[in-house]
């Protein structure tokens, strides 16, 4: 029987629901209703991401594409499209955590 994750092994399994989370995120930001929380935090996170990285949030999250397919398609590296998602995930984390309690008070008010 095994113990405790190794550090690495506990880093992947962050990752891995990290990732499992923004998706299920951005698959619920339906912009179809112009009152729905949906559709105010999509725009938030619209304006919060650069149009790169837009694209690659789209093609990884949405289509579900891997990383080795956005790159083949855009023709850049592997580790560029690794980079641009990373930096995304830190700006969406970033404004969920300094702006997401004033999105979520001004829907209420």
């Amino acid at each position: 029987m095994r113990g405790r994750l190794s550090t690495k092994e506990s880093n992947r399994w962050n990752q891995a629901l990290e990732y499992q989370a923004l998706r299920q995120f951005i698959k619920l930001t339906d912009p179809s209703d112009s009152e729905s929380a949906a559709k105010k935090i999509a725009e938030s996170v619209k304006n919060e991401l650069t149009p790169r990285q837009q694209e690659f949030v789209r093609l990884y999250y949405i289509d579900q594409m891997t990383m080795y397919d956005i790159a083949a398609e855009t023709g850049i590296s592997v580790s560029t499209v690794s980079k641009t998602l990373k930096r995304a995930r830190e700006r969406l984390r970033k404004f969920l955590k300094y702006s997401g309690r004033m999105l979520l008070d001004e829907m209420d008010g």
